[in-house]
């Protein structure tokens, strides 16, 4: 499904918002780790902002009357295409905090340059996702985040509706942000003048599209159409761009403006001038009845090391983020973290974004169980056929080609891969991977096994037979892909009791949160879903196509997973511990070896106890992270804030049009 078929790239103007899996849409940009010097002068960039901006706001009166007629609440393939937009941003923001803030021991001086770092790039993520936000509700009304199932739509003022959304408020607060760190600056005054420009025509922008808002709002929940959205795109890509542009510049100035360990920073005498700046959140001083004051997220820091960026927590289905510990997991703090961010260990998982959450990578964990017994230096990975892979895996790959297996093989590891074709004849091909002989030494992979069989029933039960015959009983890690199974196919792995991996990344459906347990039947998904996976192959993918192919099946394939608590209680049962999500993978830890790395952790709660309650770690590995807002588009087509009955209806039937 990732072979582009021979067809042009589709275009929202047929009425079509996704590319064929495995290619991009027309005019975006792979992304990209952040690198210092990555973003170009900022002066030149704002001022053709200035002038796309001022250009762009001739058309937004003329766009208000352009609205959907009453009844027709939402168009997905538009707010797919919104977030498709937005994703980029999001991506680089998270890029560009992960290498300006760090996790290890800093002097008092540098923490303080790593807060302001941390409190600039968290108010421009609020920006971006008012910014997400008002246009969701201008395509769809009556569907999105901003309202709780105990509320009714139809009964939120504009006002409060806008007041809610906070799209100036927030970009209030980070050009506040903005002007405190640049302050100091010795071109202040050009570049002053340069802010106050953008920041009033960004400003002006932002109060119409909230016009925009109260006026489809106050008319019965209207909608924007496709053909308005796409004279907003020019001036939302300028607007988002805008935001990183400036975080750049002030974190590149930031790293030279570090001290030797005894200079006393500016920012630890506070002064009448400085106090007078209100409004931002990263001066590390607030009022208190003694006069001055650490701002309590700063003191925060002192103990503990920068966070990763977090979901915005204004709207009610995110509230719980806002009282998630910002220090991460208990994981974190039991596993070292001197070596995390060398360009060699970083983790990066299904999103391709480096990670900061305490999630360590499987090379990672390895190298704490190593110090307490010997690695067989063999993985597993149970992975679709290569034929339908395009292009091949790598280690670093993102999305359905995601499989961190590559990255032990690229490490000299050894390994079995299980190659099931989800397709007719069904066939199970074992390649082995062997172990190099020494670090100048590259083994290649041979295939050693291939069957062909009439079902996916006797393709599972040849695996697990192949599985079961293995001269290794405890492989460092196994990796299943979605495509494969869900956790009736772990169960059945592991059920044999023969081998027992150390690791297991299980595919889970993250839309559904503990304790709700669901584990549908992955044969009867797949019956019904195997012409949609045919169908995409030939046809494309888009939600408004009149075949079956209906919602991409990289979308859907997540909807015939276990959720995170009936995947963890199986997994419970085979003596294995959770130490963390990604996303839409649950990391387990045999439960030996969970007991030898945190037992230190468990030591008050006993050692049967979780790390962290499972809502906890669903709310840390998902539902917190703004990566998933984008991901797969699982919650703009398969419900997000809907409830987990909702969701589960897209896993057991095939969407029709109407549906979509």
């Amino acid at each position: 499904w990732l072979k582009p078929p021979h067809r042009p790239a589709p275009s929202l103007r047929h009425g079509r918002c996704w590319a064929p899996l495995g290619r991009r849409r027309r005019g975006s940009q792979p992304a990209a780790p952040a690198t210092v010097g990555m973003a170009p002068p900022p002066l030149p960039g704002f001022a053709r902002f200035i002038f796309v901006a001022a250009a762009s706001l001739v058309l937004l009166p003329e766009c208000c009357g352009d609205v959907a007629p009453e009844g027709q609440f939402c168009d997905r393939d538009l707010l797919v295409m919104l977030h498709r937009e937005i994703q980029p941003t999001v991506e680089r923001l998270a890029n560009i905090h992960f290498n300006f803030t760090g996790t290890r021991h800093y002097e008092v001086n540098e923490i303080i340059s790593v807060y302001h770092l941390h409190a600039l790039a968290s108010s421009g993520l609020e920006y971006v996702e008012s910014l997400r936000l008002i246009f969701c509700v201008l395509i769809c009304p009556q569907r999105h985040e901003l309202f709780s199932s105990r509320e009714d739509v139809q009964g939120m003022s504009s006002d409060e509706l806008l007041q809610r959304i906070g799209l100036v408020k927030n970009l209030e607060k980070y050009f506040s942000n903005v002007r405190h760190l640049a302050a100091g600056d010795s071109n202040s005054a050009e570049a002053s003048a340069m802010w106050v420009a953008a920041e009033e025509e960004l400003k002006t922008v932002s109060m119409r599209v909230e016009g925009f808002a109260r006026l489809t709002h106050d008319h019965n929940g209207q909608r924007l159409q496709s053909d308005t959205y796409e004279q907003f795109v020019p001036l939302l890509d300028r607007v988002v761009h805008m935001v990183t542009d400036f975080l750049i510049s002030l974190a590149e100035d930031t790293v030279v403006m570090f001290q030797p360990p005894n200079f006393v920073s500016r920012e630890m005498l506070p002064s009448e001038a400085r106090a007078a700046a209100t409004g931002n959140e990263v001066d590390i001083f607030v009022d208190s009845a003694a006069g001055k004051s650490f701002r309590p997220a700063f003191a925060g820091m002192l103990r503990d090391s920068a966070s990763a960026l977090t979901q915005p927590a204004f709207a009610p289905h995110f509230r719980e983020c806002a009282s998630l510990d910002a220090a991460g997991p208990a994981a974190r703090m039991a596993l070292p973290t001197e070596f995390a961010e060398m360009s060699a260990s970083v983790h990066r998982d299904i999103t391709g974004i480096p990670v900061r959450q305490g999630l360590a990578s499987p090379l990672q964990l390895l190298d704490a169980v190593a110090r307490h017994v010997r690695l067989s230096n063999l993985f597993i990975s149970v992975q679709v056929s290569p034929y339908l892979l395009t292009p091949s895996p790598s280690c670093g790959s993102r999305l359905v080609l995601y499989d961190p297996s590559h990255c032990l093989a690229d490490k000299n590891w050894g390994g079995y891969q299980f190659h099931l074709n989800p397709l007719p004849p069904f066939n199970l091909t074992v390649v082995y991977k062997g172990k190099s002989l020494g670090p100048g030494t590259q083994m290649p992979a041979k295939d050693v096994h291939s069957i062909h069989v009439p079902s996916m029933d006797t393709q599972w039960s040849s695996l697990v037979s192949t599985y079961k015959s293995m001269n290794h009983h405890s492989p460092d890690m196994l990796f299943v892909n979605p495509f494969v199974g869900n956790c009736q196919i772990v169960d059945r792995l592991l059920d044999t009791g023969s081998v027992k991996p150390k690791i297991v990344y299980l595919p889970i459906n993250p839309l559904v949160p503990p304790p709700s347990e669901v584990s549908p039947d992955f044969f009867d998904w797949w019956d019904r879903h195997n012409e949609v996976l045919l169908a995409q192959i030939m046809e494309g993918v888009s939600a408004s196509a009149d075949s079956p192919a209906g919602m991409p099946i990289s979308t859907s394939i997540w909807l015939a997973q276990c959720s995170l608590a009936a995947g963890n209680k199986r997994m419970r049962g085979h003596g294995y511990r959770l130490v963390h999500v990604e996303h839409t993978y649950a990391v387990f830890l045999w439960k030996p070896l969970f007991l030898k790395l945190f037992g230190s952790v468990l030591a008050e709660r006993g050692q049967d106890a979780d790390l962290e309650p499972l809502h906890t770690a669903w709310l840390r590995g998902w539902q917190c992270s703004p990566h998933s807002r984008y991901l797969f588009d699982l919650e703009v087509l398969a419900g997000g804030a809907a409830p987990a009955s909702a969701a589960l209806g897209w896993a057991q039937s095939t969407p029709s049009r109407a549906e979509l």
